[in-house]
């Protein structure tokens, strides 16, 4: 990430693809002790500040697994983070495994 004026970035996404991006649309994370993080460093910092996401595709979770079904747009609570899976409670507050990968997380503002 590299500041290109005062209103806009340069940064470069999970994926490698790199460009411009206006700083408005960004809310500066300091993640102590790192001023350089990685993806996974910062994906876990992330996890362990939020408490809840937003699903971006529904996920129909097989029970018998452990998993949780939820639909796009639910509000997910998170209690941890195992690898790529959170585990969490959905608006009923059935209880189970979902994966990271389908859900944006919620800050607190």
């Amino acid at each position: 990430v590299t500041m290109v004026d005062a209103e806009w970035m340069r940064a470069q996404t999970r994926d490698g693809t790199e460009g411009i991006i206006p700083m408005s649309y960004l809310e500066r994370i300091d993640i102590e002790g790192d001023e350089n993080p990685t993806w996974e460093t910062i994906e876990k910092f992330m996890a362990s500040t939020a408490k809840k996401a937003r699903a971006t595709f529904p996920f129909d979770g097989q029970a018998e697994d452990g998993e949780l079904t939820f639909a796009v747009d639910e509000i997910l609570v998170i209690e941890e983070q195992r690898d790529d899976w959170y585990v969490g409670r959905n608006s009923r507050g059935e209880r189970g495994l979902f994966p990271v990968a389908y859900v944006e997380l919620i800050l607190d503002a």
